[in-house]
């Protein structure tokens, strides 16, 4: 926001996992709001949109705004050819793709594209972010406002649908709505987090890569889910739960990745200073060869507040759920790294 004198005001609008932000400044007033489309198709499925749409409203006076646009490929290992094209612009690395569709102009100025602009009382702009796409389209074509109402409208049937009652409603229904946002909805896999490297303590040099489904973790957040009363994200992960134990059954991992893959080999990005100069920054997760023996009681109870609720176990799965009995009964007496994965 190009002026001396700026407020700033950030918060989720209500019931909702869309991000508002309203600039106050000298001049005038804006609002940006920033959402992921989540919502679903006539044929009743989750929408599969690789987008970001960023949509800025001029409510009161006007307000000079320059847009940054400066993407760090591969975590920075990677430098971006930036390009401008007439609906915005692109950055294209060795294996990622980003087009940036807007209704404003930008220059380009080495590695980041800027673009400079004013709006007005009942003027708006539009940003739309897209992974793996060679150019930007024209930002109509998009539907943003359309899509904002149903995103909106889908958020808040979700959080209608929490079972909880009570003054602390409110702090729940965000943590309900939170939950959801760690689902990987192809497979159903929960991940712990969807960052990675954040210290622990500020200047610490415990930061992992959380961006993993840890068999504890997620069936604690699979009871949650139950508890709450949203069996639909629950019977996800309990699908995901039981094609993993098939495929691995006695010897599973603590934790997987979100296709049921092994995940990366931990790595330490030396040239990222890290949050707030706390490094290391990681990706991969060496922890997943550790033994932590509670794993196999976390799915034997998950799977039991999966029959609670009504649901229906094949004899298939019954045999990979024996055998992490029988892993239970055969290694307990072994030492493990316990629950906070000490290195």
């Amino acid at each position: 926001v190009g002026s001396e004198m700026c407020i700033r005001d950030r918060s989720y609008l209500p019931d909702t996992n869309i991000l508002q932000t309203t600039f106050r400044t000298d001049t005038g007033t804006v609002t940006v709001i920033d959402f992921m489309p989540c919502y679903r198709t006539s044929r009743h499925t989750l929408t599969k949109f690789d987008e970001i749409h960023r949509l800025v409203d001029c409510t009161l006076g006007q307000v000079p705004l320059e847009v940054v646009f400066e993407p760090r490929l591969d975590y920075a290992r990677d430098n971006a050819l930036i390009e401008a094209y007439r609906n915005g612009v692109t950055a294209r690395g060795r294996s990622d793709n980003l087009a940036l569709s807007s209704t404003i102009p930008f220059t380009i100025d080495g590695g980041k594209a800027i673009g400079s602009f004013t709006l007005k009382r009942g003027e708006s702009a539009q940003f739309i972010l897209q992974y793996d796409a060679d150019k930007p389209k024209s930002p109509g074509i998009y539907g943003s406002r359309r899509k904002l109402e149903r995103t909106t409208a889908y958020w808040k049937e979700k959080a209608e649908g929490c079972v909880f009652s009570g003054p602390l409603r409110k702090v729940m229904v965000r943590s309900y709505l939170t939950l959801h946002l760690m689902v990987y909805a192809p497979t159903g896999a929960i991940i712990a987090a969807p960052t990675t490297s954040l210290p622990e303590e500020i200047g610490g040099e415990r930061n992992w890569d959380y961006r993993y489904a840890w068999l504890r973790d997620a069936s604690l957040t699979l009871n949650a889910l139950f508890y709450l009363g949203h069996i639909e994200e629950a019977l996800g992960f309990f699908n995901w739960l039981v094609t993993l134990c098939a495929k691995c059954g006695a010897k599973a991992q603590i934790l997987y990745d979100i296709d049921y893959e092994h995940p990366v080999q931990e790595q330490i990005l030396d040239h990222l200073a890290g949050y707030r100069n706390s490094p290391p920054v990681r990706i991969g997760n060496a922890a997943y060869d550790q033994l932590q023996l509670d794993i196999f009681g976390e799915v034997l109870e998950a799977a039991y507040n999966y029959l609670d609720m009504g649901g229906y176990i094949s004899r298939r799965t019954w045999e990979s759920l024996e055998s992490f009995v029988e892993a239970a009964c055969e290694s307990w007496q072994l030492p493990d790294n316990g629950i906070w994965e000490i290195r």
